[in-house]
């Protein structure tokens, strides 16, 4: 059963995957016929993709001496979807600016979860060598 190869530079990494392929192994030469997944083996398909996505745009992007942000809000002021973007987009338009300042890239990744009621946002940010006080 032949294999196929494929390798991925992200960054400083580089990644090589070795997998088979169960749609070569057919006598003649042609392939096997498309199968549909379950829509559970689907789900576990593309959160495997997704997290290879991630992967390979933080190696790519991101050091290790970068900043993780959790951001939360108190229970009397937890946000709507839209107003939790609308905060989002606010935060990253003055982080720009900062690092603008600075002569420097903003990179980041961001997500917001929603669990027990309370939506959560996690920011990864590019350091850049900035270090922003406020008095």
């Amino acid at each position: 059963m032949p294999y196929i190869k494929t390798t991925c530079k992200a960054g400083k990494t580089k990644e090589y995957e070795f997998y088979y392929s169960y749609r070569f192994d057919q006598k003649g030469g042609s392939r096997k016929k498309k199968e549909n997944r379950t829509p559970e083996a689907q789900r576990q398909v593309n959160r495997r993709m997704a997290e290879k996505k991630l992967t390979r745009l933080m190696n790519a992007n991101l050091s290790g001496e970068d900043y993780y942000l959790t951001l939360s809000y108190r229970k009397e002021k937890r946000p709507d979807r839209e107003t939790l973007n609308r905060d989002i987009r606010t935060l990253l338009r003055k982080l720009r600016r900062i690092y603008r300042k600075h002569g420097k890239e903003l990179k980041y990744i961001w997500t917001a979860e929603k669990g027990r009621g309370e939506l959560h946002t996690f920011i990864l940010l590019s350091m850049g060598s900035i270090i922003y006080h406020t008095s």
